[in-house]
């Protein structure tokens, strides 16, 4: 022992240096333990985060799903109320007794109509897309849309499925794009029997546009496919008619024969499956090619007696932003802990990391300042050749101005041609009169009786200073000079147009019914050409009856709010519904070849448009045309100007006897000139009566 203790006297180095190599295996070990520590808090954190995030997102797919299921039953439950609604319309037209006859005798015409209004009628309440009748050979002999462009009558429609499963079972469903009108529709059909004979197949067609336009794409898009895979109908218009998966070359040769879906290109959609949940549903994704495409939560569902599927997808983006919110607050606790060890590590950094972020700044703003430099230099570029573009701009709208003034003198110029082959026309009507003058003149020097002569001589000066004036209309419309307007007593220029018209009326028989006109009522217009217009309504209506028996030309007055309509109607053919649209078109007649130019309603719709007013024309219901002339009504201070301006005569409206004072002349006055008296041309038997046409235009 005593040699012990003299060796570690004698030996103090040695004892340092074992203390001190006892000092510095701690630190070591326990930088080693601390990063072992470290690297365990870490993965326990991440492991919480994960799991967190698996728990939260479960938990709102299960909530989804029950939501999905919920909405999903709601969405097949319409789809089968809005196809249950139409179900029995096909079953029920067996039932009238004309369309059994019209498949017996399928040329008999009047059954034919009948039927035919029968269905429209019937599509119209049921608010239907069509409804019609097949024969034995699948041949359409009655629709609902038998007056419109794309008719079914006369089509053979046997190649369509639902024709062959009604011929086979007595009644077929079938959905596909109408061959006529192109649009997609469900069709229900029935067989129609009669005594175990197979007569024919009554056939509805339906649009289910209406209750695909509820599916408004949202966070769930909604889709139906049939028993191929076809998308047939779809909350997001892209979608429709795409194949989800891969058809047989048989089964699209099928779809051709049936031309299920006419006119159509068929192309896929893909979705690939991710991952299969409980209960039904998956998680998908739409293949589209593009990186990231968005997951569903798809869910799928029959739909009962259609062969038919509805799938719901519903964008996971909010569970995963609910599983994320969740898994972040789970490991919101442990990550503070985490972030407080470490709090005095990054004080330690700090300057070190200050130091770079100054070095990374100003590097940002070297960046920064050469890619202003570029991006200016561009922006210079850039309004070069937008001024360029102004400029050529400018120029194309000046080009485009003379252009366009060149075209108004082109319109100009064709509207003077159209203008002077009017003339020929508006002159007829005083040229006739003129020689109906100069006749009574003949008859009135035979019976020596001077005033007549003289009266009938003045109305002829009447006549020649109106061809003037009808002359003059085409220098007025080269000056661009409006037509005089001026307060007209209407009672007036409808007795002229009647006088101007009494030898027609008698020859053909006309009855004449005038509603009762009082004598300040006034129009602004020009009286002469307002004339010219009332001629050529009446003109034509006694045109219009010449085939019928019963001809009655009634004219109706009517004023309300500073305006004045007259209503022309005639019970002739009317005017077939072909013709009213081109009714106002130059050149455009229903008369036979050499008997009209087509001009007189075009001129005479732009006399009342220069007086402002307008000219229409319709159908009356029970037969014949009516034509609204609708006037402006003049004040009072215009009339009084006119009434103290214009102190002149005029002729009878009901014979050429007599003149009577212009500003008392009465609506409508039943000439007491007798009928038999020598020189007198009486007007036909005339009605004061009340009339109220239809305003139906």
């Amino acid at each position: 022992m005593m040699d012990a203790r003299k060796h570690n006297a004698a030996d103090p180095g040695s004892s340092s240096e074992a203390g001190v190599s006892g000092r510095r295996r701690p630190p070591i070990r326990s930088a080693v333990s601390r990063l072992h520590v470290l690297i365990a808090a870490l993965a326990l954190f991440f492991l919480t985060l994960g799991l967190a995030y698996r728990w939260a997102e479960w938990t709102a797919i299960d909530g989804l799903r029950q939501q999905m299921a919920h909405r999903l039953n709601l969405y097949s439950t319409t789809l089968e109320g809005e196809l249950g609604k139409y179900d029995y319309l096909p079953t029920i037209l067996p039932l009238n007794e004309a369309v059994i006859a019209l498949l017996r005798r399928p040329d008999e015409t009047t059954l034919i109509a009948g039927v035919n209004h029968h269905l429209e009628q019937l599509n119209l309440r049921a608010q239907s897309s069509a409804i019609y009748i097949l024969d034995a050979r699948g041949r359409t002999v009655a629709a609902s849309n038998w007056n419109e462009p794309a008719s079914f009558v006369g089509m053979d429609l046997s190649y369509r499925p639902y024709f062959h499963d009604a011929r086979l079972y007595g009644s077929g469903r079938f959905y596909g794009i109408g061959t006529t009108s192109g649009e997609p529709g469900y069709y229900f059909a029935h067989a129609i029997r009669s005594n175990g004979q197979l007569l024919g197949v009554a056939a509805v067609k339906i649009s289910l546009d209406r209750l695909e336009s509820t599916w408004a794409p949202d966070q769930e898009r909604v889709f139906v496919t049939d028993g191929n895979g076809v998308i047939i109908l779809a909350s997001v218009v892209e979608w429709k008619f795409k194949i989800t998966g891969t058809l047989p070359a048989e089964t699209l040769a099928q779809l051709e024969a049936a031309r299920q879906y006419d006119r159509v290109a068929l192309e896929p959609i893909r979705f690939v499956e991710r991952r299969e949940l409980a209960g039904g549903t998956r998680i998908v994704a739409l293949d589209d090619g593009t990186p990231g495409s968005p997951e569903f939560l798809a869910l799928s569902k029959d739909v009962p007696g259609t062969g038919w599927r509805i799938t719901m997808l519903s964008d996971l983006k909010r569970v995963r932003a609910t599983a994320g919110t969740t898994s972040t607050l789970a490991g919101l606790g442990y990550g503070c802990a985490v972030l407080l060890a470490l709090y005095l590590r990054q004080r330690q950094h700090a300057l070190r990391q200050k130091l770079a972020a100054r070095k990374d700044l100003q590097r940002a703003h070297d960046l920064l300042e050469r890619r202003v430099e570029t991006r200016t230099a561009d922006l210079r570029s850039t309004n070069t050749r937008l001024l360029q573009q102004i400029e050529e701009r400018r120029r194309a709208e000046r080009d485009l101005r003379e252009a366009q003034g060149k075209l108004v003198q082109a319109g100009k110029l064709a509207v003077l041609g159209q203008m002077a082959a009017g003339i020929t026309h508006e002159l007829n009507q005083p040229l006739a009169t003129l020689r109906l003058l100069v006749s009574n003149i003949a008859v009135f020097l035979q019976r020596a009786q001077p005033v007549q002569v003289e009266d009938n001589l003045a109305l002829m000066v009447e006549m020649i200073d109106r061809m003037g004036r009808i002359t003059g209309q085409l220098r007025t419309f080269a000056h661009k000079s409006p037509a005089p307007a001026d307060a007209v007593p209407l009672h007036r220029c409808i007795g002229n147009a009647l006088f101007l018209l009494n030898e027609q009326l008698h020859r053909y028989g006309v009855e004449v019914d005038l509603s009762e006109v009082p004598e300040d009522l006034k129009v602004m217009a020009d009286p002469h050409r307002l004339e010219q217009v009332l001629v050529n309504l009446f003109r034509n209506a006694i045109d219009a009856m010449a085939g019928v028996s019963e001809r009655r030309l009634a004219v109706a007055i009517t004023g309300q709010d500073g305006r004045v309509l007259i209503r022309v109607c005639d019970t002739g053919t009317g005017i077939s519904e072909a013709a009213l649209p081109h009714l106002f078109e130059p050149f455009f007649t229903t008369k036979e070849a050499g008997k009209g130019l087509g001009l007189g309603l075009v001129i005479s719709a732009a006399i009342v448009s220069e007086f402002g007013g307008t000219l229409k024309a319709g159908n009356v219901p029970g037969g014949g045309a009516q034509f609204i002339i609708d006037l402006p009504a003049a004040d009072s201070s215009a009339t009084a100007e006119s009434e103290g301006a214009k102190p002149c005569r005029t002729a009878c409206p009901c014979c050429w006897s007599r003149m009577m004072p212009r500003c008392g002349l009465p609506a409508v006055k039943r000439c007491s000139w007798p009928a038999s008296k020598p020189g007198a041309l009486n007007m036909p038997s005339t009605r004061v009566t009340p009339f109220t046409p239809v305003s139906r235009v």
